[in-house]
């Protein structure tokens, strides 16, 4: 029982070796079995509060970390470029912030979880008001639930029961996010941060070191921001990125017109502005830059919102297996990315 406790630890040291759990992943030298029987014993020791050692030094030089977050969708081409194009021309780290995995997760063993150098997990939930109800209690469900229900499809609160889309979802990733950076020591380790979702294809290189962080400055690509700004990627800096994730706090402490008004105008209420609005109110500067990537899916992609068609005129040039999601984003990516 020793040895095996030795054998797993060290194994586990191992994989926290960005180039050699790489290296192993594709060499098959890790199998399934064994990556997984790791994992939930990782799962195990973390949900009871167990406090890892740093074994050895940190001597990372990378100043820049990538953190990828939601569901894993896209596949191992899509994720390609993300390594070509954002994580290798900058020096980048990868953080992953995931759903718990099911023994039926497609992309346990992908490259993506064999790269990332941070792996977090959030609880998935039937209904997601109550993940809501960890920020300050229930209270909410009083001053701010009956008052959302006038907007059950518009998708801003998506993910609680009986409303459309994933509005909710993504801002409590955000909110796991943020508390998983203050418990850890990573907001002392890099100076610029990206959060963004793994169904990015990126069409050329993303050069998010070229652009000035900092002061407030929070960087989103043209496009997609319906009036807003879009919630699917944003470039900032470490002494920004917790007013960046702080939405659902700020919303819930403030009563429910203030941040959306109840007229009969139901097309301007969405994720995009409800998060443009928050930025601002924390006194955060909007700066976009030229959209370089778009976003895909795979045949067995899962969504709560838009579907990809897989008719052949919406395949991806060259990619067969892929299929564009939001045309618009094609049209401004490839503008930039064949000049």
């Amino acid at each position: 029982m020793k040895q095996t406790i030795k054998i797993v630890i060290v194994l586990v040291f191992c994989l926290s070796l960005i180039n050699l759990r790489v290296e192993l992943f594709e060499r098959n030298y890790i199998e399934s079995n064994d990556v997984e029987a790791a994992r939930e014993w990782l799962n195990s020791l973390t949900m009871m509060g167990y406090k890892f050692p740093n074994l050895v030094a940190d001597n990372n030089s990378n100043k820049s970390l990538v953190i990828v977050m939601g569901e894993l969708r896209g596949g191992e081409k899509t994720w390609k470029t993300l390594y070509e194009n954002v994580l290798d021309p900058n020096s980048a780290d990868l953080a992953l912030i995931v759903g718990e995995p099911t023994k039926d997760d497609q992309y346990v063993n992908s490259t993506l979880y064999a790269r990332s150098k941070y792996l977090w997990f959030f609880p998935e939930y039937d209904d997601w008001a109550d993940a809501v109800d960890l920020i300050n209690g229930p209270d909410w469900r009083e001053t701010h639930l009956p008052k959302m229900k006038r907007f059950e499809s518009s998708g801003i609160f998506g993910g609680i029961k009986g409303f459309k889309g994933s509005g909710i979802i993504v801002f409590m990733i955000r909110w796991f996010l943020s508390r998983r950076l203050q418990e850890s020591n990573v907001l002392q380790k890099y100076d610029t941060f990206v959060i963004t979702r793994a169904d990015h294809y990126y069409l050329c290189p993303h050069q998010f070191t070229d652009l000035e962080v900092g002061n407030g400055i929070v960087w989103t690509p043209e496009g997609e921001d319906y009036s807003g700004v879009t919630d699917r990627h944003v470039v900032v800096s470490k002494t920004d990125i917790l007013q960046t994730l702080d939405v659902l706090p700020s919303f819930l402490s403030k009563p429910f017109e203030d941040t959306i008004p109840l007229d009969n105008n139901n097309n301007n209420k969405n994720a995009e502005r409800l998060l443009k609005q928050s930025w601002i109110r924390n006194g955060l500067k909007l700066q976009k830059f030229p959209r370089v990537m778009a976003t895909c899916a795979t045949k067995t992609d899962t969504t709560r919102w838009s579907v990809a068609s897989q008719s052949k005129n919406n395949m991806m040039e060259g990619e067969p297996t892929l299929f564009k999601k939001y045309k618009n984003e094609w049209v401004l990516a490839n503008k930039v990315c064949t000049r």
